[in-house]
């Protein structure tokens, strides 16, 4: 079966080089502009991984996905990878897991791990020396215990649109700043977009980690973050009631509490329904949290 696999999924490479094609921003940091083929490549953020992978399925390879049972299949998809020649083994056993990732480097173009998947050194020597034999490439998320070719490391993120706690998000970037060995040993730097004019929406206090954000739901979450911010102010106003004057302040601590307990009751209750009523576009929120 795996021998079957193998003869359908060999690596696409038309144009007789050693590279797997990647998007133009990334190929500024890449030696050769693309993925050596047999190399190890190791990622810090996981959005990255689909930055790295997304042309090389795009024009015909196939991809497997190894140990990483939380990453988003839907992101994946926003950022322009194809189901059709991705593989995912969520979680192999731990015993076998060497033999399975062997398995995938023998047939497939790309096989990306994650953290942990390849713990000892040993077997880490193996596959990378498999990789280079097959010409596939792989990328892992998380430390490789051999030294690897290629490093990408995430030294910085910047959000466009985005004031604190409210505003209109327009895209968001990380700075990535790559090393590795030979042709990798000099290091570089670039911004890597993750996501631009169509991955916008509104964005209130509490939604950086929702999944989806409504543009009127926006709006009234914004409303809802000003009411809680007076409800701050009472409170802090109460605090220092107390601490000049004794009883006087004790009123006034226990005024500023109300007071800050309603702003804030407020404030949640304006952005939950405003969240509620927005009905804008889903935003994927992969590249925020990392």
């Amino acid at each position: 079966m795996l021998e079957a696999l193998r003869e359908r999924t060999r690596p696409v490479n038309l144009s007789g080089d050693r590279l797997l094609p990647v998007r133009d921003d990334l190929a500024s940091l890449l030696p050769g502009g693309g993925l050596r083929r047999g190399s190890v490549v190791e990622i810090a953020a996981p959005s990255l991984l689909f930055v790295a992978m997304a042309e090389a399925i795009r024009v015909g390879s196939w991809a497997a996905l190894v140990g990483l049972p939380t990453l988003g299949l839907a992101a994946a998809r926003d950022h322009g990878i194809t189901f059709d020649r991705l593989a995912v083994v969520a979680a192999p056993p731990v015993d076998l897991a060497a033999t399975v990732v062997a398995a995938l480097v023998d047939a497939l173009d790309l096989v990306v791990l994650g953290p942990g998947v390849v713990s000892r050194a040993a077997d880490a020597r193996r596959l990378t020396a498999r990789a280079r034999e097959r010409e596939s490439v792989m990328l892992v998320h998380g430390r490789w215990p051999e030294a690897v070719d290629l490093r990408l490391t995430v030294v910085g993120r910047h959000f466009e649109g985005i004031g604190h706690g409210h505003g209109h998000l327009r895209g968001w970037s990380v700075e990535v700043e790559t090393d590795g060995r030979g042709a990798a040993a000099r290091r570089r730097r670039a911004l890597i977009s993750l996501a631009g004019p169509d991955h916008v929406g509104p964005v209130g206090a509490a939604d950086v980690g929702s999944a989806g954000i409504g543009s009127a739901g926006g709006s009234a979450g914004s409303a809802g973050g000003s009411a809680g911010s007076a409800g701050s102010a009472g409170r802090s106003a109460g605090s220092a009631g107390g601490s000049a004057g004794g009883s006087a302040g004790s009123a006034g601590r226990s005024a500023g509490s109300a007071g800050g307990s309603a702003g804030g009751s407020a404030g949640g209750s304006a952005g939950s329904a405003g969240r509620s009523a927005g009905a804008g576009p889903a935003l994927t929120t992969t590249g925020i949290r990392r």
